[in-house]
C-alpha cells in the first residue's frame, strides 16, 4: 500500500460533528496515461467560517494503478480522508509555503451598532447608529510586524496600498447571525486551554477598519490563548468628530452593556479580560458595573478590566465610577499619561482633568493599579498607548503578573503607590 499526503490548507465548517474527532471519506479519480485528470478538490458540507482541514491523506496500491491506468485505460480511483478542527491563527496564511511565512490571519469576532455600507465582499460600517450586528473579521499580519505597531502603507517609503507582507491589513469581513456568532465562539473556545477570551472596546477617532486591525494586533502581541472580540461603536473616525463620538458612545452604552451580558450567557469562556482605550472607557465602565450589581454569579468570570487612557471625567471616575467597579474586587488597570495629546485637549474642551490624565491630578484609589507611561513611547499625537503598553499587557495578562513581578518603577507620593512604565 502506498500512501500520500496532500498539505492543502482549506478550511471547513463546525457542521461537520465534534470537529477535532471526525473524518470523512471521498472517491476521486485521477489518470496520467490517458490523459484523463478528475479534480481532487475537497468539497465537504462545511461553511468555511470557523474551522480548518486538519489534514489529508490519499491511498492507491500500485497494482491497482497499474492495472486500471496501463492495462486497462481505466481511471484508477483513490480514497482520500480528511478532518477538520477548530480555527486558529497558526494554520491561517493561505496560499503556497513560501506566502504562508510571510503573514498570519488572524480571525477577529466583532459587534457593532454602526451603519452596514456595502456587501458580500464589499461589507463594511459606516459611522452612523445602527441595529446590533455580528460577524467576524480575517486580519492578517505580517511576520516582520513590531509589537504595539499598527503596520500601515507610508507615502514617504512609495507605498500606496497595503501589502500583506509589510502592512497589518483587514482581508475580509463577514455578517454572521446571533447564533452563528456564539457557535463560532464556542468553537474557538475549544482550542482555548485556558477557555479565556478578550473584548476590546475601542476610543474615539477610530473607524470599523481601525478597530479590527486593532484587536488583531493586541491578540498577536499577547499571543492570545483565545478568540479575540472588539465591539465597534459609531464613532465618527476623525479629530473634528469629536462632539458627535461623545453622543454615540453614550447611545452605545446599553448595546455595549446587552453584548457583554450576551456573552458571558452564550460562552463557556472562563476567564475574560476587558480592555478599553479612550473614549470608549465610558460605556465599557459603565456596562460592566451595572452588568457586576445585576449578575455576580456570570461576572465572576471577568479576570481583569482594562482602562487605558480613558476619556472620563477624573472627578467623576473617583466618585461614582471606580467605587462601582472596585467593590467586586476585580483587578483593575489604569493606564495613565501627562504627554496624551487628545485627553489634554479633552481636558482644555471640557475644563476639567480626565481620568487619563496623570500629573498633579493623577487617579490613585484602592483597588485600581495605576500605571503612568508619560515616560514611555507615544506616537506623534501622544495618543498610542498600545504601542508602549503592549509588553506590559503581555506580562499581566498572558503572565497575570502584578505590577510589583512586571518590569515597573514603583513610586510612593503622598502615601499612594502608583507605578511607571519606562522605554
Amino acid at each position: 500500500m502506498f500512501s500520500g499526503c496532500v498539505t492543502t490548507r482549506v478550511v471547513t465548517d463546525p457542521d461537520c460533528g465534534t470537529p477535532n474527532n471526525v473524518s470523512y471519506t471521498h472517491q476521486t479519480a485521477t489518470s496520467y496515461f490517458w490523459g484523463l485528470k478528475q479534480s481532487t478538490d475537497i468539497t465537504p458540507p462545511c461553511d468555511p467560517r470557523f474551522n480548518h482541514l486538519n489534514g489529508v491523506t490519499v491511498y492507491s496500491t500500485f497494482g491497482q494503478f497499474l492495472l486500471s491506468t496501463v492495462t486497462l485505460g481505466i481511471v484508477n480511483k483513490r480514497r482520500v480522508e480528511w478532518c477538520c478542527s477548530p480555527y486558529t491563527p497558526a494554520l491561517a496564511s493561505i496560499g503556497d509555503e513560501e506566502e504562508e511565512k510571510r503573514f498570519t490571519i488572524v480571525p477577529v469576532f466583532y459587534g457593532t451598532d454602526r451603519n452596514v455600507t456595502g456587501n458580500g465582499a464589499d461589507l463594511g460600517y459606516g459611522n452612523s447608529r445602527a441595529e446590533l450586528t455580528y460577524g467576524i473579521c480575517q486580519v492578517s499580519v505580517p511576520i516582520t510586524h513590531k509589537i504595539g505597531q499598527i503596520e500601515t502603507p507610508a507615502w514617504w517609503k512609495l507605498e500606496f496600498s497595503p501589502n500583506p507582507d509589510k502592512h497589518i491589513v483587514l482581508r475580509e469581513t463577514k455578517s454572521l447571525s446571533n447564533s452563528s456568532f456564539y457557535l463560532g465562539l464556542k468553537e474557538r473556545l475549544r482550542t482555548s486551554t485556558t477557555k479565556s477570551a478578550f473584548i476590546f472596546v475601542h476610543g474615539y477617532n477610530v473607524n470599523f477598519e481601525a478597530a479590527a486591525k486593532r484587536t488583531a494586533q493586541i491578540y498577536y502581541d499577547l499571543h492570545f490563548d483565545g478568540p479575540p472580540v472588539f465591539y465597534s461603536w459609531p464613532s465618527q473616525g476623525s479629530v473634528a468628530g469629536y462632539p458627535v463620538d461623545e453622543s454615540n458612545i453614550e447611545w452605545s452604552t446599553t448595546n455595549i452593556k446587552n453584548f457583554i451580558s450576551d456573552f458571558l450567557a452564550k460562552t463557556d469562556a472562563q476567564s475574560i479580560y476587558l480592555i478599553a482605550h479612550s473614549m470608549g472607557n465610558r460605556a465599557l465602565t459603565r456596562a460592566v458595573a451595572s452588568l457586576m450589581k445585576e449578575q455576580p454569579a456570570s461576572t465572576s468570570r471577568i479576570k481583569e478590566i482594562i482602562l487605558a487612557a480613558p476619556d472620563i471625567d477624573a472627578d467623576v471616575f473617583i466618585r461614582d465610577i471606580a467605587p462601582a467597579l472596585t467593590t467586586y474586587k476585580k483587578p483593575i488597570t489604569l493606564y495613565v499619561s501627562s504627554v496624551d495629546e487628545a485627553l489634554l485637549a479633552s481636558k482644555q474642551f471640557h475644563g476639567y482633568p480626565r481620568a487619563g490624565n496623570s500629573g498633579d491630578k493623577l487617579v490613585v484609589l484602592p483597588g485600581v493599579e495605576t500605571i503612568d507611561a508619560t515616560r514611555a513611547k507615544t506616537d506623534f499625537l501622544g495618543h498610542s498607548y498600545f504601542d508602549s503598553m503592549s509588553r506590559d499587557l503581555f506580562e499581566l495578562i498572558k503572565n497575570g503578573l502584578r505590577p510589583e513581578k512586571r518590569n515597573l518603577f514603583k513610586i510612593t507620593r503622598q502615601n499612594k503607590i502608583y507605578w511607571e512604565l519606562r522605554e
